[in-house]
């Protein structure tokens, strides 16, 4: 955008091929836009994926958050912190809420679990590194993982919207996923 307080309306943005239902987004230094994606159809299915867009709207790359040994429909990005030093993304993965205007919403609100996962993400190129389920003291602590954040020290905190839990996330600079651990605190 040339001048921020003169926007305009360019047009829709093209979706790419198989996501759907686009819930956050974090800008680049570039200036291109990775959105957080929670479905791979119009049926509101999981998994979702990212996608990287230019500041036309313009698709330059996606991928898909699926994730061998784990349920596709856990697979939904949420949010995401970027963290472009150690290009690096954590995401969080949780089902969204659809509107009471759709007739779907009861079914996945009672049939659906709205997820306990956050990702670890590659920036530069979009690979997925590591699927983490977030374990729990109690049975509700670690579901629905909600907003990452980056602290001034660069320690990434997660929250969750069904207990309030709060998790630390680390090794996130690490070369291999093998070494990003998590677990290092839990509150309620």
């Amino acid at each position: 955008m040339k001048n921020p307080l003169s926007p305009k309306f360019i047009g829709p943005v093209a979706l790419p091929p198989g996501l759907t239902y686009s819930h956050s987004f974090e800008r680049l230094r570039n200036g291109h836009v990775i959105a957080t994606m929670q479905a791979h159809d119009a049926d509101f299915n999981g998994p979702g994926g990212l996608v990287e867009f230019d500041d036309e709207g313009r698709i330059i790359r996606s991928a898909s958050a699926a994730a061998e040994g784990v349920d596709s429909a856990l697979l939904r990005p949420y949010s995401l912190t970027l963290l472009p030093a150690k290009d690096r993304i954590v995401v969080t993965l949780s089902r969204m809420l659809l509107p009471g205007w759709d007739s779907r919403g009861d079914h996945f609100t009672q049939h659906e679990h709205q997820g306990f996962h956050i990702q670890l993400w590659r920036l530069s190129d979009l690979t997925l590194l590591k699927t983490i389920a977030l374990e729990a003291p109690n049975d509700k602590l670690n579901q629905v993982p909600a907003e990452p954040r980056v602290l001034k020290d660069g320690t990434v905190l997660v929250t969750t919207m069904q207990s309030c839990g709060l998790y630390r996330v680390t090794g996130t600079e690490a070369a291999s996923a093998r070494s990003f651990s998590l677990p290092a605190s839990t509150t309620s």
